[in-house]
């Protein structure tokens, strides 16, 4: 008999259940809605156990009920903690839909790094906003799709500021899974929930690779 491990922790977030226009809109590769939600709950199953918990960073649900969206979470493993997004319902509600613990931002403490949680990526400056976009529209003029990061001015007063910490976010819908000290968890980037062992081993490479350039 193998050793049975003990709990983990997971992350995901803007799995965008129930949006049909999702599936254009970020170009996922399923035939209906129906089918999306047939998938992202046998990755999801197939990685974390029921004694796990997992940490959704924003953006669950689309045009459901509380009762379809709670039969929907009761069929993922884990015990879900929810970091609200833009699209999420009132506190009450995602508790009603199967929801633990739910809060606007978390802050947790992974490979020796104090690592802030919130659906949105960092707050940037109008110049930065420029150049990304500029950059967007080239890339989808060229029809080269979820390459590059779009910034979205909306929700400024809920991106956290940038102190130099590590921040673990959604939101973009990129296929870029880590910018500087950002570390974007959305289905998008990683087509299943990703574990937070990945995530230290992200944050230790990103360390070594700065410390290397700050010699």
């Amino acid at each position: 008999m193998g050793k049975k491990r003990g709990w983990a922790t997971w992350f995901t977030s803007d799995i965008h259940i129930g949006h049909e226009n999702i599936l254009d809109f970020c170009d996922r590769p399923y035939e209906n809605i129906e089918d999306m939600k047939n998938d992202i709950r046998k990755k999801w199953n197939e990685k974390v156990a029921p004694e796990d918990q997992v940490i959704v960073v924003g953006d669950v649900f689309f045009y459901h009920t509380k009762e379809e969206a709670k039969k929907y979470m009761d069929s993922l493993n884990g015990t879900k903690i929810l970091v609200r997004g833009n699209h999420d319902r009132k506190t009450r509600d995602m508790y009603a839909m199967g929801f633990s613990f739910v809060c606007e931002e978390m802050t947790m403490a992974i490979a020796n790094e104090r690592v802030s949680v919130s659906h949105f990526p960092f707050r940037a400056s109008i110049w930065t906003h420029w150049f990304y976009n500029l950059r967007h529209k080239l890339f989808t003029f060229l029809g080269i799709k979820g390459k590059s990061w779009k910034l979205d001015k909306r929700y400024y007063e809920r991106r956290p500021k940038n102190h130099g910490q590590f921040l673990i976010h959604g939101h973009t819908h990129s296929e870029e899974k880590v910018r500087d000290r950002m570390l974007h968890v959305g289905w998008d980037a990683w087509k299943s929930p990703v574990s937070v062992g990945e995530i230290g081993n992200l944050i230790t490479k990103i360390r070594g690779d700065q410390n290397k350039k700050g010699k």
